[in-house]
């Protein structure tokens, strides 16, 4: 079935093809507003190619709001999914292995700065699990001292809510993140995921 997907999306125009791999990043479910900060085309290419794919079956809309397409604002908060976890499989793989990284670092990072505070705790296991993908690339000591503090509020969300291994996951990250050194320059922060 993921052999089918992957042809049936090969067919289509190069710009689909990455927003619906963007997408599929992005998890079974997202909004207009996370594909379209990620893509980086403008509100109306990425309203086109998105009703190109709902009219293809490749995604449904999960509200109402997709039907706000003169109205930004509305169409922002416009959500969606996969139809089949079958086409979200084959959308991600798409991405080449090789430009995997890449892609995640720029979708984690772009997502980043487009979102509000509220956003990022909403959508925090998302975020964290798209950078986390890219960790070998970032070579930025404040981005590596932020997905340190991501992955530690994404671990204690996780305990929180009694998911023990992805709490342990995510703590054990944002440890290795740290660096030997962390305790003379940001003891609070180094005490808080040694808790």
């Amino acid at each position: 079935v993921v052999d089918l997907m992957i042809t049936r999306l090969k067919l289509l125009d190069k710009e689909t093809q990455l927003l619906v791999s963007i997408a599929a990043h992005l998890g079974h479910q997202f909004s207009f507003k996370q594909l379209f900060s990620s893509c980086q085309y403008c509100v109306e290419s990425t309203k086109n190619i998105l009703r190109q794919l709902l009219d293809a079956g490749f995604f449904l809309p999960t509200d109402e709001y997709y039907q706000y397409v003169d109205d930004e604002s509305h169409l922002f908060l416009a959500r969606y999914q996969f139809l089949h976890d079958k086409i979200q499989q084959a959308a991600y793989m798409l991405t080449p292995e090789e430009g995997r990284e890449q892609l995640l670092l720029h979708i984690g990072r772009r997502w980043l700065a487009d979102s509000s505070a509220n956003e990022i705790e909403l959508n925090l296991f998302t975020l964290v699990n798209l950078l986390n993908g890219a960790i070998k690339i970032i070579d930025d000591v404040d981005e590596l001292k932020q997905l340190a503090t991501l992955n530690y509020r994404a671990g204690v969300k996780s305990k929180k809510a009694a998911t023990y291994d992805d709490a342990a996951n995510y703590l054990r990250i944002a440890k290795d993140l740290l660096g030997y050194d962390i305790w003379k320059s940001d003891p609070r922060q180094t005490v808080d995921i040694y808790k």
